[in-house]
């Protein structure tokens, strides 16, 4: 069954790829489940203390409560997926989702550049209607989705090989994933994988016995910052120049937050609008993913989310794995700007993979830089 655990997975996430090219699957909800019968089976074949039952448990009626007031199943999904990581060779499994995604990625570009699959460029117009610039999408559905996959290959790669890229492979990784975030115009990705290379060079140098120490407390600054700013931003009242500033910097998105993304007036994501299991008024889609797990699956789901994503990095300090814990924080990062990788496809939530196989802490010692 742990087979047919990792080829359900790929498989999922070979789906949720294709979605972002715009493409809907008819019998998308019989498969899901029957891939959740797979990790289910899974599940039950390992073995758990107390404490691991009693979480399961707990989450599992969360998820069953989301389900009820928004017919959201995710909730129910991802508890039974990341207790059924217990039993499985995690190192497999990241290859697998790392052969998945670069073998879906150029299959689609080649589909868009040879075959018409898709749009090859995006246009971004201005209000008056003239095209203010041209970024590549190659057959997804626009830039920054193909840019979030690229940096998800680029995550797991250095999860799986860090310890054995040196010199020349590396320079060519850089100058290959900075040239995509050109051609994307993506600066979210930019910065991102300035942010990812520079972090892992660095800690990749330093022996220090308090290094993890200063990641965790940094990871902690960084995510209550955006946090704060997040918050900020859903307050239904008039912006000060601070916030307007940052505005500016993430490229409008507070002011996206004022806008209906479909042709039903569901609720805006501000803050009245949020309740603790969410509610099925909530369905617009926005970028400022902290916003977006609040609004679209509810204050306690949301919560519950986060308390994992820290309790993991957490569990990586103990451990001394410092890339670990730098990844999982490139991949909050990003969720602060995108919600692309944040998805009703278990396995194309990269930042819940990427925690869960740092949580159980079973991917051997491949993967730890300087621990």
């Amino acid at each position: 069954m742990k087979k047919a655990f990792i080829v359900a997975s790929c498989i999922e996430l070979a789906m949720g790829i294709v979605e972002m090219c715009n493409y809907e699957f008819s019998k998308k909800r019989i498969v899901l489940w029957v891939f959740f019968f797979i990790y289910f089976i899974n599940m039950l074949m390992n073995k758990y203390v107390k404490a691991e039952k009693i979480s399961c448990v707990i989450v599992f009626i969360l998820g069953i409560l989301l389900y009820a007031n928004t017919g959201i199943n995710t909730g129910i999904k991802a508890s039974v997926y990341v207790m059924a990581l217990k039993g499985i060779d995690s190192k497999k499994l990241l290859k697998c989702f790392l052969w998945t995604l670069l073998t879906m990625v150029i299959v689609i570009i080649i589909g868009a550049l040879f075959f018409g699959y898709g749009d090859i460029f995006f246009w971004i117009r201005k209000e008056n209607g003239r095209v203010s610039k041209i970024c590549v999408c190659l057959g997804f559905c626009n830039p920054n989705r193909l840019q979030i996959l690229i940096y998800a290959i680029l995550s797991y790669f250095l999860f799986l090989y860090r310890k054995t890229i040196r010199g020349l492979g590396l320079v060519i990784i850089m100058i290959a994933y900075f040239f995509m975030a050109y051609l994307t115009d993506c600066k979210t990705g930019m910065l991102l994988g300035v942010f990812l290379f520079m972090t892992v060079l660095i800690i990749g140098r330093i022996q220090a016995d308090n290094l993890v120490d200063i990641l965790m407390i940094l990871f902690l600054i960084g995510l209550g910052s955006m946090m704060i700013i997040s918050f900020l931003a859903v307050e239904n009242t008039e912006k000060g120049f601070l916030m307007n500033c940052i505005n500016e910097v993430i490229s409008g998105r507070i002011d996206q937050l004022g806008e209906y993304t479909s042709k039903e007036f569901y609720n805006l994501p501000y803050m009245e609008n949020w309740s603790l299991f969410s509610n099925r008024n909530n369905r617009n889609g926005y970028d400022m993913g902290y916003i977006y797990i609040f609004y679209y699956y509810g204050i306690v789901i949301a919560a519950v989310y986060l308390i994992f994503i820290v309790s993991a990095v957490e569990k990586a300090r103990r451990r001394k794995d410092t890339l670990g814990i730098v990844l999982i924080a490139g991949l909050c990062i990003y969720l602060f700007m995108e919600t692309g990788y944040y998805s009703n496809y278990l396995t194309r939530d990269f930042l819940l993979i990427t925690s869960a196989v740092v949580w159980w802490g079973k991917y051997e010692d491949a993967i730890s830089v300087g621990g």
